[in-house]
């Protein structure tokens, strides 16, 4: 059986961030593939998604064995996704929509979906409790999922 992994995180990152989130998700994820991981989610709609996906791409054409799933709430997360997310979804092996309507809880729901589905979760976090991402770790966490968090 094959072990999941999700990356979630913050909307925007400043380049500082940017950097720091870049390192630590390469080094975080080369590391999960090693052992044994090899299913990855991410949504369509943040910064860290958008480093996410430039990085998984990267990693599948090293290790043909991964699987890279991104998760959707309906047509528009797509359409309105970032530049850099549609460039490399055809990287990608599914794609999976959360059914219901575009509203300011379609990527709660997109995050519920991945920490449901998967083993662990990496997240790019500011570090702060109340954050939409906070409430996301507790919720991981009440599920007794391994939470990987890097304040950035």
């Amino acid at each position: 059986m094959s072990k999941t992994c999700c990356i979630i995180g913050e909307k925007e990152l400043i380049n500082s961030q940017e950097e720091r989130a870049r390192n630590y998700l390469m080094n975080e994820v080369d590391f999960r593939i090693f052992n044994g991981y090899t299913h990855f989610l991410i949504s369509s709609t943040t910064d860290t998604d958008i480093l996410a996906a430039e990085i998984l791409t990267a990693l599948k054409q090293k290790y043909k064995e991964i699987k890279l799933e991104i998760v959707f709430s309906n047509k528009a997360d797509i359409c309105f996704a970032p530049d850099e997310i549609k460039l490399n979804l055809p990287s990608f092996d599914y794609a999976y929509k959360i059914e219901g309507k575009y509203n300011n809880s379609s990527l709660k729901e997109c995050y519920q979906y991945m920490i449901n589905n998967s083993d662990i979760i990496i997240v790019i976090w500011n570090g702060k409790i109340d954050s939409e991402i906070g409430k996301q770790i507790n919720c991981a966490k009440s599920k007794d999922k391994k939470v990987l968090a890097r304040i950035v």
